[in-house]
């Protein structure tokens, strides 16, 4: 605690009914300010850090243990994104990029999540790659085209 702190402002109020020795330690803290009120309780309640972590409570543990999976997901997902935009020179679609992945051994709702995350901050991008993508879909539909019409004409010259 600060020492040089005014001795008005360590008093609890006149208008207050006196109160025990430990409730007026309270009541100075609470006045005081939260930095100060955490010092003052951590001077009464000397706990070691390790001791509060080690046995935190069941709800805590699971609070705990749901962050670790958030961020073991977090990084499949930021891996799953790598790996996507290692894909995306390839102009392959969805299910084929879900594929590819799976034989990564990335889950395929994680890729989808990192995709989206994908989708959603390059918008512009991922609307010019779908656009290419039916583009080259349609020169595939074409191409096959052609060659079927070749067969036909050389059959008939035949």
């Amino acid at each position: 605690m600060q020492e040089n702190r005014d001795s008005t402002k360590n008093e609890p109020p006149a208008s207050t009914p006196p109160l025990k020795n430990s409730e007026t330690m309270f009541a100075v803290e609470k006045s005081m300010g939260d930095g100060l009120m955490r010092e003052a309780v951590q001077e009464r309640n000397p706990i070691p850090e390790e001791f509060i972590t080690k046995n935190l409570p069941a709800q805590s543990k699971a609070t705990t243990s749901a962050r670790r999976e958030k961020t073991k997901t977090d990084a499949n997902v930021v891996k799953a994104m790598k790996k996507i935009q290692e894909l995306l020179p390839y102009f392959l679609t969805i299910p084929q990029i879900v594929s590819r992945l799976q034989q990564q051994n990335i889950p395929p709702n994680v890729t989808l999540q990192a995709y989206s995350q994908l989708e959603k901050h390059n918008a512009d991008f991922f609307k010019a790659y779908h656009l290419k993508l039916k583009i080259r879909d349609q020169v595939a539909c074409y191409n096959y085209l052609v060659l079927k019409q070749r067969e036909a004409s050389n059959r008939g010259k035949k």
